[in-house]
């Protein structure tokens, strides 16, 4: 996962840079952290655009370029912290992913329950119209947006899904049956070896819309 995002810029446009990142930073006294205040994605990493394009790059990675050197090839920028948000360098690391991994099983990130981040640091969580979904709604692919509406050659629909327990001609069979009476969707889920509520989404016409 190399970066080095300053190769081959000139200083007057590593300085520019470094102008633009400062303006989406909340800087802090002592080691507390440094926020970042511009766009986030939704696991609180913050990005920032990079060269007028539509790259986005991640902040704390650019923030320990900035202030310290290139990132080695194949190594993250890991938070001392725990807080995504932050890119004050003194916060930042460099490892690889299995450090990292450690490092997030150290602080508790995979932990459950009450011993979760939601529960132990629930300030640190987007929720409500903090989430990024109120905050950024115009990058959400919705509507004709969506991935289905602009791809949809790249959808793999009915038995050509790799889960699919079911096929075109299965459908019409339990469609069919169905219809005339006399077997409930409980027998048709066990006999075509899948649950009562898929059977029920496929006879009311919810799944596998494409078959008639």
């Amino acid at each position: 996962m190399a970066s080095d995002y300053l190769a081959g810029l000139s200083e007057d446009k590593i300085k520019r840079l470094r102008a633009r990142f400062f303006r989406k930073v909340q800087k802090a006294e002592g080691d507390q952290c440094w926020l970042w205040t511009g766009y986030r994605d939704r696991d609180g990493y913050g990005k920032l655009r990079l060269g007028g394009g539509e790259r986005r790059v991640l902040a704390h990675r650019l923030s320990y370029e900035l202030h310290k050197k290139p990132i080695p090839k194949g190594l993250c920028v890991c938070h001392s912290c725990d807080n995504p948000p932050c890119v004050n360098p003194a916060h930042l690391w460099t490892g690889t992913n299995d450090a990292n991994r450690e490092d997030s099983i150290a602080k508790g990130r995979n932990a459950k329950g009450d011993r979760h981040g939601a529960r132990t640091r629930p300030e640190r969580w987007a929720r409500g119209d903090k989430h990024f979904s109120r905050t950024h709604p115009e990058l959400l692919a919705r509507g004709d947006r969506n991935g289905s509406r602009v791809h949809p050659e790249r959808l793999k629909r009915g038995s050509a899904h790799p889960i699919a327990k079911l096929n075109e001609t299965k459908v019409r069979e339990i469609r069919d049956r169905y219809d005339r009476g006399g077997i409930t969707q409980y027998a048709l889920a066990k006999e075509y070896g899948v649950t009562q509520r898929i059977i029920h989404l496929v006879v009311v016409r919810e799944l596998w819309k494409h078959v008639r």
